[in-house]
């Protein structure tokens, strides 16, 4: 019966993860601002409605549009970041 020789080595380690890769703030403020157009225009949302996207860099943050309907959002000047612990 064939099977593992207690002589021979171990494998190596797998080496480290690679250190988590900062996510491109751009590309997620216009995912948002182009997601929040898309909801708009099939009806969605209303002028009242909002939608928020986790910070991809910071889990304990998020961002959302300010005090605007979703279908005038523009440009990232248009998004707030929130803090969850702390709802500022």
């Amino acid at each position: 019966m064939a099977g593992p020789s207690s002589d021979k080595p171990l494998p190596p380690p797998s080496s480290p993860a690679p250190e988590m890769v900062v996510a491109n703030l751009t590309t997620v403020f216009n995912t948002l601002i182009t997601g929040l157009h898309i909801l708009h225009y099939n009806g969605v949302l209303d002028a009242y409605g909002h939608m928020s996207v986790r910070n991809p860099n910071n889990g304990s943050n998020f961002f959302m549009s300010r005090n605007l309907a979703p279908a005038l959002v523009a440009n990232s000047s248009d998004l707030v970041e929130y803090y969850v612990e702390d709802a500022a």
